[in-house]
């Protein structure tokens, strides 16, 4: 800047002014009459010598006093600052008081290092000085100074130590003076000015150059302290200008000023390290420029004024905090002031310009915020109360702040919060608008839009007035992606939001202030796009949604209330998983969990128990809509993955809200699987519930949810469909009540085997149709109009071990999987387990039953099990095209029976102790060709079940029965058909039941080697029924009680024909006297003989006749003929005999020789021939004393006799053979004595149970 006089015309004019001030003093009249007085004559001698003094004067001040000024100047001045000191010339004006120095020179302490240079100073006093009692200054003038300073510490300096010396206290002091200075200076300059400032801590320089400095008149007088003083500053500060221009009243009481200061790109972060104190940022670049007019006065009432106004900018702003982390960014900012009073709180701003704008807000991990951090810690409780703040009694003034017009563009708005997991980072862009704010007498509008660097956009229009604290908005956001949110929902245990973007549109009312606030909407849509959700844990997306709309009709912050015309959803697919170990992905609903153990949630608790509870929100909900929605659900803990969707899922809601006590229309619709559909309709009050449905669906699939029984059941689901169409109602009182009337049928069922995928079970259609059903918490009771089961199919199979498939449907916790459908191998442990139940009982028939009408009984050990707390009847059971498959793998070859084309009919059944049993007609056929027929009634459901029925059989082939009969009986069946006419009576827990069994030419192959097969002569057995037609015909009576824990129908049928087998084998001939018109009890086993004879009687041949008779009418027998002796009583009866044949020998001797002599002896003819006999007998006999035998009593005489006789073992054996003999002779006369056979003789009594006599002859059949 140029610093002649010509180039700075306001010095100069201020200069010419203070002359021509001093020309009107000299006309005045007092001047006038002091010029009148010189003109005297003592006037002039004095003058003369005042002019010689002057003249001296003037020479002693021209000459003599530069060199003494000089000496002393450097000199002294080097003493003083203790530095050298040179100056070049010094001239001196006595007359005008100027002063002139040239090349002034003030080094460092070193000599060497330039501290000040200046080029050239020049003061020109006045003489006025001496009137005015002060020092007046006519012109001040330093040129080109050069000032070197150097700051070495914090608050020291190159020169820090002339300012100690300077500032210590005078001892002794001086009184101070009360008054002012008293100085005049005009026209002060300082031109071609240059500082070069070394700071050392820091390691910068700065060079002021240009420095130009003015001040045309300044003055402390009491008559000059109302001019004002016009002060000028300009100067280059590293290149930056710098202009300080005005007028100023220093010294009046007013202190009037006005200052204009221009700074043009003043580089920011050189100077801020000289700012007081540290500072909590740092300016890293920065450029400040400014043309501000500053206007300042105290009057002498009221508070002081200062206004500024003008402009002020920054430049490429940055800044950083002691971390060197971003705080603020701007690529400028411009102000326009147009009335801004700071001590009025006044701030008006014509326009106010931000472009480039970045704020980068964080928040560390431990919760602080960046910005919040810059103020530094707040100061403790204890300091606030050493020093309170006095209690200010003048009322503030109210904050007056308007911007007529702030415009942003192109601004960036960032935050991080480092305090979640992972960090919210969420970036506001392209953040413009318009913005007028008015604090007082008017509102604030504002047009605002912006870009969210994940996308969409947003913008704020409206007006808010802070003086009646109210605002009024339009609210617009396009697209706005959320997911930068999904860290904060994640910290608080919400949902993951993985995508989705929000819009909406419309106005919202805001009401603030100190003590309330609240947000008003009406009406206001807003809508979610691409919506999805994940649990807290995990990236499996666990909700989604084309689309979620929000129609708000209203909402009011404070009332708590909202008001919604429509919530829609589209497309909404929410998918639930749930993992191995046992934890479900969908956690949407589930708030986060208050860790255990924490006693800061019980003492929050108890802090607020006395406050008031908040008022809950009240939200209504006109329309609720779900379209084209689906649900899925995975299962993963499972050992088979189950998955089941439920698409598409259409429900419409009508009339909710959180007053549950009020009743919703509700409407849904549902797809499962390929063809299952579900519609329900109705009315739900949810608290208490009172459900009004009507329910209808249409081939719902059941099948997925196999997977889920696949450890409980051997059997797979592998189709299943429900359709059902009726009425539900709920209604929760103390219990849950449960109405539902209507049809249902479960359709396409197939049960499959695991193992093998072979059918197990599987029906077409399963119809109950007017189906009543009700729970009340205690009793079900259910009414079935009518069940209808057609087409249906069954596995039965009987396993190598015996045990029954039906037995293995569910899966036993310590064993494998079963097959249902093949045959399992026969293990020794199971063949143990199921030997007990296999094992047929064999029980003693009564011996005076008859042989085909064998009785089995079984009485009640145990309680008499109790009737189900369920109320069940059906009116009708309908099956139609049945088969049931059935292998006996149990057997070797295995058995296989189908039983096809099963139909038929059941009445009514009920669980009502009055119910009339129901008639029963239920047809079918065996391996198609032998018809099966049952009729009757029963009622099975009854507290006491009831059961009469009748089953009928025709033509069933027996060949198809050889696995059975080669396994048990050791003999395949080549013939032969059976026909059953059964009938069962269960009346009170007692069954009987009459089996009339009836077999045509039952014929047996050869014999087959089974180690199950029965020790009995089956063959015999056979013979032993089968009658001359090759025809059996029996009747098996059974009877037991339901009572008995182990009472099984077919084990005691089973047991039953085992008893009439074991008994045609062990008692074969009362069999057969039974079936010849005999009692019971007459056994034709054997023939009875008197001891020692072998005579037939006439009992016995009655009995042979009887056995001939049924010898015939079963011509497979044979009979074998054993002759039989016991030792014990035949022996006496051998010598009884021999006795009373000698005996009839002595009568035949007195017959002579008669041919026709009889040989009976008549009783009283008995003693002579005895005597007779005694004395012809050949053994010692007793003698008397002279000799002679002694006469003895015939008693005596027999017994003697029959002593002497010697009976050997082949005696026996011959009587034995004799008996058999006469039998066979007997019997050939009656039936082919090619079926008799006489064996070896039996010559003891070992083996005779029976209570017959043991002299005799048995029979063997075969």
């Amino acid at each position: 800047m140029s610093t002649s006089r010509d180039s700075r015309p306001d010095l100069q004019s201020n200069t010419n002014g203070w002359r021509a001030r001093l020309d009107r003093v000299r006309g005045t009249a007092g001047w006038q009459r002091a010029a009148q007085v010189g003109t005297s004559r003592r006037t002039k001698r004095t003058g003369i010598g005042v002019l010689i003094f002057l003249v001296v004067f003037g020479l002693l001040g021209a000459f003599g006093g530069p060199p003494l000024l000089r000496h002393l100047a450097q000199t002294q001045l080097s003493k003083v600052l203790e530095r050298p000191v040179s100056v070049g010339k010094i001239s001196i004006n006595p007359y005008t008081l100027r002063l002139d120095v040239d090349q002034l020179h003030i080094a460092e302490r070193d000599g060497k290092t330039p501290f000040v240079d200046v080029g050239h100073l020049h003061v020109n006093a006045s003489w006025s000085s001496i009137f005015r009692r002060a020092p007046v200054i006519e012109e001040l003038g330093i040129d080109a100074p050069h000032v070197r300073i150097v700051r070495t510490a914090e608050q020291r300096f190159n020169f820090s130590d002339i300012v100690d010396r300077l500032s210590q206290p005078e001892n002794p002091p001086k009184p101070k003076s009360n008054e002012p200075a008293r100085f005049v200076f005009a026209n002060l300059q300082l031109a071609n000015g240059a500082i070069d400032f070394v700071d050392q801590p820091l390691g910068t320089q700065h060079k002021v150059d240009g420095l130009q400095i003015g001040v045309p008149f300044l003055a402390s007088l009491p008559a000059d302290v109302d001019i004002f003083v016009q002060p000028l500053l300009a100067a280059r500060i590293d290149g930056a200008p710098l202009h300080f221009a005005g007028k100023t009243k220093p010294f009046a009481d007013s202190l009037e000023s006005n200052l204009n200061v221009k700074i043009d790109g003043l580089d920011l972060p050189r100077y801020l390290g000289y700012v007081p104190g540290p500072l909590p940022v740092a300016v890293p670049q920065g450029k400040l420029t400014t043309d501000l007019t500053i206007d300042f006065q105290k009057p002498k009432s009221g508070a002081p004024v200062l206004r500024v106004h003008g402009t002020t900018g920054l430049d490429n702003l940055e800044v950083v905090d002691a971390k060197k982390a971003p705080l603020l960014a701007a690529k400028q900012v411009r102000a326009t002031l147009s009335d801004v009073r700071p001590l009025d709180n006044v701030f008006h701003l014509d326009a106010l310009t931000l472009d480039g704008v970045r704020v980068d807000a964080t928040r560390g991990a431990d919760g602080v915020i960046n910005f919040a951090q810059l103020g530094g810690k707040p100061a403790s409780a204890e300091a606030k109360a050493v020093k309170p703040e006095p209690a200010s009694t003048a009322k503030p003034k109210p904050l007056d702040v308007v911007v007529s017009k702030l415009q942003l563009t192109n601004s960036t708005v960032h935050w991080r919060d480092a305090t979640t997991q992972p960090a919210a980072d969420l970036t506001l862009e392209d953040l413009h608008g318009d913005i007028g704010v008015r604090t007082l007498g008017g509102p604030t509008t504002l047009d605002v839009g912006a870009k969210l660097a994940q996308g969409g956009t947003l913008n704020v229009k409206g007006n808010t007035s802070l003086e009646k604290n109210t605002g009024e908005l339009e609210l617009k956001l396009d697209g706005v992606k959320l997911a930068g949110m999904s860290p904060y929902l994640r910290q608080a245990g919400a949902p993951q939001l993985q995508n989705g973007a929000l819009s909406a549109d419309g106005k919202v009312a805001l009401d603030f202030g100190p003590d309330k606030f609240n947000v008003r909407a009406e009406p206001l849509t807003a809508s979610l796009a691409d919506l999805s959700l994940a649990p807290a844990t995990g990236k499996d997306t666990a909700l989604r949604a084309k689309l979620l709309r929000a129609d708000v009709k209203s909402f009011d912050l404070i009332a708590r209330t909202i008001k919604l015309n429509e919530v829609r959803a589209d497309g909404l697919q929410i998918d639930a998983l749930r993992r191995k170990d046992g934890t479900t992905t969908l956690t949407l609903l589930d708030g986060p969990q208050p860790a255990a153990g924490k006693s800061a949630a019980p003492a929050k608790s108890n802090t607020k128990s006395n406050a008031p509870a908040e008022k809950p929100w009240a939200v209504t909900v006109q329309t609720l809509k779900l379209d084209n929605s689906a649900v899925g659900f995975e299962d993963q803990s499972n050992s088979r993955p189950v998955k089941i969707r439920v698409e598409p899922l259409n429900v419409v809601v009508q009339n909710a809200s959180t007053d549950l006590g009020k009743p919703v229309n509700v409407q849904i619709g549902a797809g499962l699987g390929t063809k299952g559909k579900l519609d329900v309709r109705g009315e739900v009050v949810p608290q208490p519930l009172k459900a009004d449905l009507r329910v209808n669906s249409q081939n719902l699939s059941l099948a997925g949810f196999d997977p889920y029984l696949d450890k409980t059941l051997n059997a797979a689901i592998t189709s299943a469909l429900l359709s059902m169409d009726g009425h539900l109602v709920l209604t929760q009182g103390k219990a849950l009540t449960v109405n539902y009337q209507g049809n249902a049928t479960l359709g396409n069922v197939r049960l499959q085997d695991r193992v093998s995928s072979d059918d197990f079970l599987r029906w077409r259609s399963l119809a109950l149709n007017r189906i009543q059903a009700n729970y009340d918490g205690t009793t079900p009771r259910v009414r079935v109009g009518a069940v209808a089961l057609s087409t249906f199919y069954a596995r039965i199979i009987i396993n190598p071990n015996g045990r029954l498939n039906l037995q293995d449907i569910r899966v036993q916790p310590t064993e494998e999987r079963r097959s249902l459908t093949q045959s399992e191998p026969a293990s020794a442990s199971a063949a143990a387990a199921s030997a007990p139940a296999a094992a047929p009982v064999v029980a003693s028939a009564p011996t005076a039953a008859p042989a085909s009408a064998v009785t089995v009984t079984v009485t009640a050990t145990g309680p008499t099990p109790k009737a189900g707390g369920a109320d069940l009847r059906v009116d009708a059971i309908t099956l139609q095209d049945g088969n049931i498959r059935f292998t006996d793998n149990f057997v070797k070859p295995n058995y296989t029976a189908n039983l096809t084309a099963i139909g038929g009919s059941i009445g009514t059944i009920s669980t009502a102790a009055n119910q009339t049993p129901a008639d029963v007609t239920l047809r079918g056929s065996v391996d198609g060709t032998a018809p099966v027929d049952i009729h009757g009634k029963i009622n099975p459901l009854a507290p006491t079940a009831s059961v009469d029925l009748t089953a009928k059989a025709d033509g069933v082939e027996l060949t198809n029965l050889t696995p059975y009969s080669a396994k048990y009986a050791g003999y395949p069946i080549t013939k032969g058909k059976l026909t059953m006419d059964l009938h069962y009576l269960l009346d009170q827990g007692k069954l009987t039941a009459d089996n009339h069994i009836f077999i045509d030419q039952l014929t047996f192959g050869d014999r087959v080697e089974s180690k199950d097969a029965t020790n009995l002569p089956v063959r015999l057995a056979v013979a032993l029924l089968k009658n001359s037609r090759g025809e059996i015909d029996v009747r098996v009576p059974v009877s037991g009680s339901l009572d008995d824990p182990q009472f099984s129908i077919g084990g005691v049928i089973l047991r039953a024909f085992v008893n009439l087998i074991a008994r045609a084998v062990t008692a074969p001939f009362s069999l057969l006297a039974s079936a010849f018109g005999g009692s019971g009890g007459e056994e034709l086993g054997y023939i009875e003989f008197d001891p020692g004879t072998s005579n037939i009687s006439q009992a016995s041949l009655a009995k042979l006749d009887k056995l001939a008779t049924a010898l015939k009418d079963r011509p497979a027998l044979k009979v074998d003929i054993v002759g039989r002796v016991d030792p014990e009583f035949d022996r006496d009866g051998l010598r009884r005999e021999v006795v009373n044949r000698q005996i009839r020998e002595q009568k035949l001797k007195d017959a002579g020789d008669a041919a026709e002599a009889d040989t009976t002896v008549k009783p009283e003819e008995e003693n002579k021939y005895l005597e007779r006999a005694y004395k012809a007998a050949k053994f010692p006999k007793p003698r008397n004393v002279i000799g002679l035998a002694k006469s003895l009593p015939p008693d005596e005489m027999r017994k003697l006799m029959e002593t002497n006789v010697q009976v050997t073992d082949a005696d026996l054996r011959e009587l034995a053979q004799r008996r058999a003999n006469a039998v066979h002779v007997a019997l050939a006369e009656r039936v082919d004595p090619g079926r008799l056979f006489v064996v070896a003789p039996k010559l003891t009594a070992e083996g005779i149970k029976d209570k017959g006599k043991t002299t005799r002859v048995d029979f063997s059949l075969k």
